[in-house]
């Protein structure tokens, strides 16, 4: 089982919006409990509701829809247990016990509470109020019913919500306790057009027990997927919960998760809860295909998309390049939070000085296309993109001197706003000269759309300026700093930051260092890596961790930095108090132990690259790169049997992890290899299994 335990009543951190309450949601829905005298509240939020006004200083982005109040609860006794995998909230009171969940399968949450006879539970729905939003309350037979909208000139689109509450029953249950179940459906204008009609429906059809049945089965559905046994339990634990918060948070395929998903507490979110492009927005997705979840970012496209348009107006007006030019900022249907006035000068966009942007939202189509090689989605969603972004580079880049270089590209963060910003300034790093990070996205977005416009059979005529541009790209720059060679973080301009994770975003998650790099590269890697130490770092962990992994450090130092994150930052409910905004921190131990026990770089697969083999593990069904499914063991340091499974029949190549020769099983046939690395063409779906060989 796993489980969180939270056994005090929620607070609000301070200076912070990062919820302390137990969270739940269906990948659409997301609520999270918070406290209320002599009761527990439910917020309700839902991913699709957003007030769609642009510009920096307006109250628009993601908006809570409203609350449940249940009162006539003790909570001088409160005891949570927000159960991963079932999906549910289980809650114990002085006085009460009460079972809360979204169903995961319709938008409906189910809301069980069991309590003494001798005290009356009241429940009562409101619809959050402010952000100039128009609210309505009334009844249906015996439905209850609160919208709430957005509208007026200035929005980009409308957006209205209903929520509707019905209570299924009230009967007495055994030692001298009364039940109360209610059900409350939640249905947008984004969702249909008659979203009150579809609500009041829900409500009125709602049934617990069959929903509950659905529940459970979608949640076994989901987990069967792919897991992993840890002798590590807390580690163990955190893998689940980062694929839980996804799962609650990453469905609705128009509107994917912000910065806090749909935990939305309040309506005055940081940074408007949006989709911030330089790591935030993609980090959550970082873990998804590696765990065989890649169902979850079938919502990743859509507001890069939805957004296309303007960033090709913005390459074209700003840079006079072709592609695409995204912000730091979007929001869902093509909304930019920090657009000011008629946003005719680049000081007036959410750039912070970037260049890379784009090329950092391409990080995680790449990752989709090398794990599943699924030549549909290639086709509709990820080469389109890749394409945008090349082209960009193409014309951005400049060729000097034998190699192409990148001018005026910060890779932190710089003043923006700023009416000299065109101009260059020297104060602030905005002029800075050939971006470590850049460098790493500009050599990951050619290699794959040079690989996957070969395999669409598109754009050869390309193929040869991209492959000049690999070929000449500059060398990474490095200096040395305490006696060692580390990767500088500009060419010139800024030299090192102790703050953040940039140094090594080029090799995670951008990937374009690993074990088949040169030894000496590799150095210089580890060098950098233990030189700024990011483990605890506000923004920087969840590339940090699983970048050690894929350069190879120690495995122990690994579960070591997962634990010490853990103990420092780590709430009762699974998610992180760090700075940076909220759910991305939740990859971090997920990609951190695949990267452990399963790599596929260069087409070389590697079973528990990174781990202690003295230490029991257990993983299956993981995606390795190629669309292959794989699932293995380690107990008491010797290795299992390896089982394999090609979805698309792609050559394998597995590096030997025995030491020893290999038994490998195909249908009937089964042979012996004795070779550091054994490959094979394979069929599609085909099973291989490969254990070591009998003596």
């Amino acid at each position: 089982m796993h489980i969180a335990y939270i056994n005090s009543r929620p607070k609000e951190l301070k200076g912070n919006v990062i919820p302390t309450g137990a969270i739940n949601g269906n990948g659409d829905v997301g609520i999270v409990l918070g406290d209320i005298e002599n009761g527990v509240r439910v917020n309700i939020a839902k991913c699709d509701f957003w007030k769609g006004l642009p510009g920096k200083d307006y109250d628009g982005g993601i908006k809570q829809i409203g609350f449940v109040d249940i009162t006539g609860i003790d909570t001088s006794v409160y005891h949570i247990e927000e159960d991963l995998d079932r999906g549910e909230l289980r809650g114990k009171f002085q006085n009460a016990e009460a079972e809360i969940f979204v169903s995961a399968c319709e938008n409906i949450l189910l809301i069980r509470i069991v309590q003494n006879n001798s005290d009356t539970v009241k429940v009562k729905l409101s619809a959050k109020e402010g952000s100039s939003s128009e609210n309505t309350e009334s009844e249906k037979g015996d439905c209850f019913y609160v919208t709430r909208s957005f509208r007026g000139e200035k929005l980009l689109y409308e957006t209205d919500a209903a929520a509707v509450i019905r209570q299924l029953s009230s009967k007495s249950a055994e030692k001298d306790m009364t039940e109360y179940i209610y059900a409350v459906s939640v249905v947008t204008n984004h969702d249909c057009e008659n979203y009150l009609e579809r609500a009041l429906e829900m409500a009125e059809n709602a049934e617990f027990e069959a929903i509950r049945e659905k529940h459970l089965k979608a949640w076994s559905d989901f987990w069967s997927k792919s897991s992993v046994k840890l002798y590590d339990k807390e580690i163990e634990n955190n893998w689940y919960a980062g694929l839980y918060v996804m799962r609650c948070c990453a469905g609705n395929r128009k509107f994917p998760p912000g910065l806090y998903g749909n935990f939305i507490t309040r309506d005055d979110m940081s940074w408007h809860g949006d989709y911030h492009l330089n790591y935030n927005y993609e980090a959550p997705f970082y873990a998804l295909c590696s765990s065989n979840h890649v169902e979850l970012t079938e919502c990743y496209f859509t507001p890069l998309e939805d957004f296309e348009e303007k960033a090709r107006s913005f390459a074209k007006e700003y840079l006079s390049c072709r592609g695409v030019y995204y912000p730091v900022s979007i929001e869902p249907k093509g909304v930019s939070p920090a657009l000011l006035a008629e946003n005719k000068r680049e000081s007036e966009v959410h750039y912070l000085g970037q260049k890379s942007n784009a090329a950092y939202a391409a990080v995680v189509p790449i990752m989709i296309w090398y794990a599943t090689n699924d030549e549909k989605k290639a086709r509709e969603h990820i080469y389109p993109f890749i394409n945008e972004v090349a082209e960009f580079w193409e014309d951005y880049l400049k060729f000097e001197d034998g190699r192409y270089v990148i001018y005026n590209d910060a890779i932190h963060e710089v003043p923006f706003y700023r009416d000299d910003f065109k101009d260059g300034g020297r104060d602030d790093n905005s002029d800075d000269f050939n971006n470590l990070l850049s460098l790493g996205l500009v050599r990951m977005v050619f290699k794959a759309a040079l690989d996957i416009s070969a395999a669409l059979g598109l754009d050869a005529d390309k193929a040869e300026k991209r492959e000049h541009i690999l070929a000449h790209i500059s060398d990474y720059p490095t200096f040395h700093r305490r006696f060692k060679k580390v990767f500088r973080y500009t060419e010139r301009g800024m030299k090192w930051n102790d703050t953040n994770s940039l140094c090594i975003q080029h090799i995670y998650p951008a990937g374009q260092i690993d074990f088949l790099s040169d030894e000496k590269l590799l150095k210089i890697a580890r060098d950098t890596y233990f030189l700024n130490d990011r483990r605890l770092d506000e923004n920087g962990a969840c590339s940090y961790l699983p970048c050690g992994a894929r350069i190879g450090v120690s495995p122990s130092f690994l579960t070591d930095a997962l634990k010490l994150f853990y103990k420092k930052k780590l709430l009762p409910n699974m998610l992180f108090n760090c700075g940076g905004g909220c759910i991305e921190n939740n990859s971090t131990t997920v990609s951190t132990v695949n990267e452990m026990l399963l790599q596929c770089r260069g087409g070389i697969m590697r079973i528990f690259p990174c781990w202690d083999k003295s230490k029991d593990a257990e993983f299956d069904q993981l995606r390795a790169d190629g669309a292959f499914l794989v699932s293995a063991s380690v107990k008491n340091g010797e290795m299992g049997k390896i089982m394999i499974v090609s979805e698309k029949g792609n050559k394998l190549k597995i590096m030997n992890p025995f030491g020893a020769p290999m038994a490998v099983k195909r249908g009937n046939t089964e042979s012996i290899f004795n070779a550091e690395i054994f490959e094979t063409e394979t069929n599609e779906n085909e099973t291989i299994i490969i254990e070591k060989a009998k003596n």
